[in-house]
């Protein structure tokens, strides 16, 4: 077999072992160590994958990640997320499905706060789902919107993934942090436009809430004072350059601490249980992101990525049509692994190509979190969804699924504006010191 046949089985065997139930970090490192053994001897499959942990895990760049997440628990222990979904609902409560918008703009708080969408998704099920049942809301529109909601921690800053994105190819963390608020900004609208459709024409689906008088509205903006602070003290900071990313990261947590403290919430078991998810989320993380950087350094010595990047300098055809192609696969693998584990294997194979073709690496990163966010909703793996039902075991899983349907297209029509006009993800980043 040709070392380019070597790599096609490689993906096949992988696929055959994530279809077997081996975790997907095992079954990448598991392929990629076969793989470079077949091709290039026992001796450097041995020497990659005693190398591989450590220069990725020392990497300082990750910090990010620990720190951020723990940033969420702690926001989440503070109340702030709640308050959010609280007045967010004293402004739109009224409208048809005004309690699905009150949970979309309460998840869009909860992204800007930590980069667990899983965690948000959880969070805001919590939350919001008991308060939509008092109203008799259609299941689907309950489950999926709180669904949805969660994907949005992906792309507003800060995200996980968009760290994990530059530090794989090497783009500035701090700009595809920038280039995240705009298009998540358009994401939430979009969202939250949707439902109040569907609602209009269903009113069924999502009966108005209890309304609030204007001056109580006003009021109610002064107790999300806190949740901006933090917001503007990390990203500000970053935009700015005051900060870079790691800092804003440790500032981020430590301020969202000392607001969990000042207000009485946090306990030394509640700090035990946010240091035990915080320690969970990490080591999934990292696991995924060693498993992948041996199978990668296999699928480097197999020429894929040579091939293709030869295949695309030989056909002559538009490199948008090339870019829907490799969306499209975007979309395949979303289908079947967790957003974490999709970027740290595809990207680098496809950011060189991407890149080579003319696209913008920035812009290019706040795409691939589109995708990943949808990958995060469609069957059969769809974590959000799941995690949904793990919180409200009650509601079928399939009803989820049919709940995010809609939302769906809205994620698709955000990636045809992003691809139609680049300047929505490039505007802020272009503008930062």
């Amino acid at each position: 077999m040709t070392p380019f046949l070597v790599g096609i089985a490689g993906f096949l065997f992988m696929f055959l072992l994530m279809a077997l139930g081996m975790p997907i970090a095992f079954a990448m490192g598991l392929t990629g160590f076969l793989g470079t053994w077949v091709l290039e001897g026992s001796r450097v499959a041995l020497a990659q994958t005693g190398m591989t942990p450590f220069s990725w895990a020392a990497d300082h760049s990750f910090m990010c990640i620990p720190l951020f997440v723990l940033m969420g628990h702690f926001a989440n222990e503070s109340g702030l997320i709640s308050t959010a979904y609280r007045v967010a609902y004293k402004w739109v409560g009224r409208l048809p499905g005004g309690l699905a918008i009150a949970s979309t703009l309460g998840s869009g708080a909860f992204g800007a706060l930590s980069g667990s969408s899983s965690a948000a998704a959880a969070t805001m099920a919590t939350i919001c789902i008991p308060e939509m049942e008092k109203y008799n809301y259609d299941p689907k529109l309950m489950t999926g919107s709180v669904a949805v909601g969660g994907t949005f921690a992906i792309l507003i800053p800060p995200s996980l993934g968009m760290i994990l994105y530059g530090i794989i190819t090497e783009e500035s963390i701090g700009r595809l942090f920038i280039a995240g608020i705009i298009p998540g900004v358009i994401m939430v609208g979009l969202v939250s436009l949707a439902t109040a459709v569907m609602c209009k024409l269903n009113p069924a689906m999502g009966p108005p809430g209890q309304g609030s008088a204007f001056r109580d509205k006003l009021v109610s903006l002064a107790k999300v004072w806190e949740l901006v602070l933090i917001f503007l003290a990390v990203i500000g900071g970053i935009y700015a350059g005051v900060f870079t990313p790691t800092e804003a990261a440790a500032i981020g947590a430590l301020t969202t601490f000392l607001v969990a403290l000042v207000k009485g919430t946090v306990s030394f078991r509640k700090l035990l249980l946010a240091a035990q998810a915080t320690a969970r989320i990490t080591v999934m993380i990292f696991a995924l992101l060693i498993g992948a950087m041996i199978f990668n350094t296999f699928i480097s010595f197999s020429g894929i990525p040579d091939h293709l990047q030869q295949w695309i300098s030989e056909v002559s055809v538009n490199r948008y049509l090339i870019l829907i192609l490799i969306l499209l696969t975007y979309f395949f693998f979303g289908c079947i692994m967790d957003a974490v584990a999709m970027a740290v294997l595809l990207l680098p194979i496809y950011y060189p190509i991407v890149v080579s073709l003319g696209f913008n690496g920035i812009w290019f990163g706040v795409v691939c979190m589109v995708m990943a966010e949808i990958g995060l909703l469609t069957p059969p793996i769809g974590l959000n969804c799941f995690v949904v039902h793990g919180v409200f075991p009650k509601y079928r899983i399939e009803t989820i699924f049919l709940g995010v349907l809609p939302y769906l297209i809205v994620e698709l029509l955000v990636v045809a504006i992003l691809i139609l006009v680049p300047q929505i993800s490039l505007f802020l980043p272009n503008l930062m010191k």
